[in-house]
């Protein structure tokens, strides 16, 4: 199970994909409805989404879970999993949340341009 670790957010044109230490969630873009954070007993970001049949949950290690489905079709993300700077991620979330016209560069190098210079603030 630790192979999984730490996990892994991918921001693409197409939605957003947590890949957590137990499972795999994807939330569709046009799903989702609100982004922030919360103190779930380890800070944590929350995308707030609705379900579809695009939302993709996969368990890997059968019943055994961290805790994060439990806010399913929320998808959670543990701040403490992530090997980048929480903040970055959250502004990183909000701006391509309320920028749709935005979204498609997140399959180019200008979205990581766009996310090191910090032009992508709420």
């Amino acid at each position: 199970m630790l192979r999984l670790a730490p996990g892994g957010l991918t921001l693409s044109p197409a939605g957003i994909t947590h890949r957590g230490l137990a499972h795999i969630h994807r939330v569709p873009w046009r799903d989702v409805q609100a982004v922030g954070t919360v103190r779930l007993g380890t800070p944590s970001i929350v995308v707030r989404a609705a379900l579809s049949d695009d939302t993709v949950v996969r368990r890997h290690t059968g019943r055994f879970d961290t805790g994060e489905l439990r806010f399913f079709p929320f998808l959670v993300v543990r701040e403490y999993w992530l090997a980048n700077d929480p903040v970055l991620v959250l502004d990183a979330l909000t701006f391509y949340q309320a920028r749709p016209e935005l979204r498609g560069e997140l399959a180019t190098p200008d979205a990581l341009r766009r996310i090191a210079a910090g032009r992508a603030q709420g």
